[in-house]
């Protein structure tokens, strides 16, 4: 048997093994393309509320107690 080098620790051939198991399972790093979109817009259709179609900030949020819930400004009433 030959000597292991000195410039190998433990913790270098511990985490290689690791990393060389996780990679057979997940592959390479997934990093996107390169001409991707510079930051997210979300849809406009996610900033409205799905009962009357306006806005969230017209809305009202009502506590009671536990609960909490928004209350759409048509039924303000």
């Amino acid at each position: 048997m030959g000597k292991r080098s000195a410039r190998r620790s433990k913790d270098t051939h511990g985490r290689g093994l690791f990393e060389r198991f996780l990679f057979s399972f997940m592959g390479p790093p997934q990093l996107g393309e390169d001409k991707a979109a510079a930051g997210y817009v979300p849809d406009v259709t996610a900033t409205l509320c799905h009962k009357c179609g306006q806005p969230w900030d017209t809305h009202e949020r009502v506590h009671t107690g536990t609960m909490t819930y928004v209350r759409c400004p048509d039924s303000r009433g």
